[in-house]
């Protein structure tokens, strides 16, 4: 009676344990989606996280020496059938993106684990047997980003935080000023041409729960 005790009590901690739900971030094909690059990437001290950040196209870009790549990415319309259909986004791969240099505090790691370029359809308008759309175009990367256990952000001193808190400054200037964001530049190689693109990486309790 206790084996057949001991065997079901196992069975349920492995279909408890199979059960448990992946959350975004956690793994490099799961990553959080940021909705813009903007958006402060919400990364505890001591963890690890994957996220994926969108970049306008412009951002790597001086003229029109990219149309090679981005006229290659194909949109599915045989996926309208009806009026109310949407054509969806289409990505293909960047490899040919690197990422050559981070500029960080010390304590947070940036590295590029994916690279994308896509087509992002805004409108489709469906008249007759013609399928319209109007699309952006966009760079989606991939980064594993982690933080040091020990890791505590830059303290503004008693005078500067006054004079911050009473400022008619935005209320995302004033976080990015205060020493709870870790403001990160990162340097590219794109097409043979250098570029440079930022992220902001939230690290204290109060802006990872928000």
């Amino acid at each position: 009676m206790q084996k057949t005790t001991l065997l079901a009590a196992s069975l349920l901690a492995l279909s408890l344990s199979a059960c448990t739900a992946i959350q975004r971030g956690e793994q490099f094909d799961f990553p959080l989606e940021q909705t813009d690059a903007l958006s402060p990437v919400k990364v505890q001290p001591g963890r690890t996280m994957f996220v994926q950040v969108p970049y306008s196209r412009s951002i790597f870009e001086d003229d029109n020496e990219l149309d090679t790549y981005f006229d290659g990415i194909d949109l599915n319309f045989n996926a309208v059938r009806g009026p109310n259909d949407k054509v969806p986004n289409a990505y293909r791969d960047a490899s040919w993106l690197k990422l050559t240099a981070v500029d960080a505090p010390k304590g947070i790691s940036v590295v590029l684990i994916k690279a994308e370029i896509g087509r992002i359809v805004n409108n489709t308008k469906v008249v007759g047997d013609s399928v319209n759309v109007r699309y952006s175009e966009q760079f989606r990367l991939t980064y594993k980003v982690s933080v040091d256990a020990s890791y505590t952000p830059e303290s503004l001193s008693p005078e500067a935080a006054d004079w911050l808190r009473d400022s008619e400054m935005s209320r995302e200037l004033k976080e990015m000023l205060s020493g709870d964001l870790a403001y990160v530049r990162l340097s590219f190689m794109v097409d043979k041409k250098p570029q440079r693109a930022y992220i902001t990486v939230a690290t204290s309790e109060t802006k990872a729960t928000k």
